[in-house]
């Protein structure tokens, strides 16, 4: 179980979690999440409530699949200054994301916490669409590949190298919410 909070000018996080790894002392995960955020980017504001249900099973002893049902209420909006531009009003919106994910993962560091050597890869693709609840603007397509490699360098010095892909189709007419697309940076 975990309770987390972060709180800065560029973001505000809230999440619960529960995690079983062997749920009834078996091979089955259940991961629960409750999450409430806020974050600003150079445009808008997207501010989310939600949660997520996730059950995962191995394959091998380095691979396991999970599956993932997302409800979340999301709402955007221009940020201060800007909303009378024309090309941001669709950034004015709400709406609900309902999706399922499928993930593969290939695990093979030596310690979860904190990695000295292996290799960590996710390949997932997720569906958000009007049949699974979903709002118009946010029925899409959305697949990721994630990598990590951890290398020990020297002493106890550990090398990390981490890419990510991703591709999103959005399925509306209207188009795809611009808060829903990749979105280059971080904080």
């Amino acid at each position: 179980v975990s309770l987390s909070a972060s709180i800065s000018g560029l973001q505000q996080l809230f999440q619960l979690r529960f995690t079983e790894p062997y749920l009834f002392d078996t091979d089955w995960t259940l991961s629960l999440n409750a999450f409430n955020t806020e974050t600003s980017y150079r445009s808008f504001v997207r501010s989310s409530s939600g949660g997520d249900l996730t059950l995962g099973h191995p394959i091998t002893d380095d691979i396991r699949v999970f599956l993932t049902y997302t409800l979340e209420l999301v709402e955007s909006r221009a940020s201060d200054g800007i909303t009378t531009q024309p090309a941001l009003a669709s950034l004015n919106n709400r709406g609900r994301i309902s999706s399922l994910r499928a993930t593969l993962a290939y695990d093979t560091r030596d310690n979860r916490l904190f990695p000295t050597d292996g290799q960590y890869h996710t390949l997932s693709a997720e569906f958000s669409d009007t049949w699974l609840g979903a709002s118009e603007t946010r029925r899409f397509q959305k697949f990721r590949l994630i990598n990590r490699v951890y290398q020990p360098l020297f002493w106890k010095v550990v090398g990390k190298l981490q890419t990510r892909f991703g591709v999103i189709n959005g399925l509306s007419e209207q188009g795809l919410a611009p808060s829903e697309k990749f979105i280059l940076g971080g904080i």
